[in-house]
């Protein structure tokens, strides 16, 4: 009997320092919560330069982060493609390599097929649809859908319409595309679309597009006007033609592994940064699109205004009918409801 409560006295005795170890346990993980004289330093790669939107929608982002946990958290930018390309960079986020990138949506779908619906020609009829789906619960939703893959999507950047860039080529009718060799994103979509047009597709990632241009091996390539500026294809390219066939966006992310890592409170204000400079991204690409056209002309570069649209959307129907055939309709619905 005695030996029964020497045992029943060790149970407890052990159960008692069992429970004392896990409330220290809990005390040393609570040092690991950033704070300004500990800091959490999060790296963020993109591909642009120091003016280019893919880094002035990072900085709107950093500031926010870094005055809101004052300091606990810091951002450190690394831009012009040092950390790779688009597809490197979420590779890299996706594998743990990297906290953050700031990218093009098209890259996005390789990894996120959902965000196919926004390369859809012509899904967007305007500014103001487009910011109509970035406060709408569509927008919300789609959001969410990377974290299954490990790469959380905090916000998106609306950049405007894409055009066809060409040289001493005005494309008006679906007639003057016919055959020219295009770069275009590493899309399907972008790629059908094109090959609908009858023009001739070329799928190559951004940094291989310049060269090609002046060497002549591409006849041309498709862009948002702030892009035709900032990477100064300009230069290499003296004709635009307002086809305005795809609405282009930025995408921010993170690791998923990473943000559910850190506090409650800190996820909430990654959020929210990045949700305010998307928006506040989205504002400048608007606003800025007729000084650079202005600045675009000062340059002698011809602007073609009368392309028929309408024309080119007659063509379109069987790229919906392969997206439609293979992947669930949901967003596109939702997308078309807000026009």
């Amino acid at each position: 009997m005695k030996q029964l409560i020497k045992m029943c006295v060790l149970i407890v005795v052990v159960s008692i320092v069992v429970v004392s170890l896990a409330g220290c346990s809990g005390s040393s993980s609570d040092k690991n919560v950033p704070t300004p004289e500990n800091p959490l330093v999060l790296k963020l790669g993109h591909m642009g330069s120091a003016t280019n939107p893919l880094n002035t929608y990072s900085l709107a982002f950093k500031s926010r982060v870094e005055e809101r946990t004052k300091g606990a958290i810091k951002i450190e930018i690394y831009g012009d493609k040092v950390l790779g390309a688009d597809r490197e960079l979420l590779e890299a986020v996706q594998a743990g390599n990297l906290d953050m990138a700031v990218t093009t949506t098209s890259p996005l779908t390789n990894f996120v097929p959902e965000y196919l619906v926004l390369d859809l020609p012509y899904v967007f009829a305007g500014w103001e649809h487009a910011f109509k789906f970035m406060k709408s619960s569509t927008y919300t939703n789609l959001l969410k859908e990377g974290d299954k893959v490990g790469i959380t999507i905090l916000s998106l950047a609306a950049r405007g319409f894409r055009h066809v860039t060409t040289n001493n080529k005005e494309i008006h009718t679906p007639a003057d595309i016919k055959g020219l060799k295009l770069r275009v994103i590493e899309s399907s979509v972008f790629v059908d679309t094109f090959k609908a047009f009858g023009a001739n597709p070329q799928a190559m990632s951004w940094g291989e597009v310049f060269t090609a241009l002046q060497q002549g091996t591409i006849d041309g390539e498709e862009n948002s006007y702030l892009v035709i500026w900032e990477e100064q294809v300009y230069k290499v390219q003296n004709t635009i033609s307002e086809t305005g066939h795809m609405f282009a966006f930025f995408d921010m992310v993170i690791g998923t592994k990473v943000l559910e890592g850190l506090p409650k409170g800190m996820q909430e204000i990654i959020r929210t940064a990045a949700l305010e400079a998307g928006n506040e991204e989205s504002k400048a690409e608007q606003a800025g699109e007729d000084k650079i056209k202005d600045q675009l002309r000062a340059l002698d570069i011809t602007i073609v205004e009368d392309v028929d649209v309408a024309a080119f959307k007659q063509l379109i129907q069987p790229v919906y009918d392969k997206f439609t055939s293979s992947y669930d309709s949901k967003y596109l619905d939702e997308i078309q409801k807000l026009n």
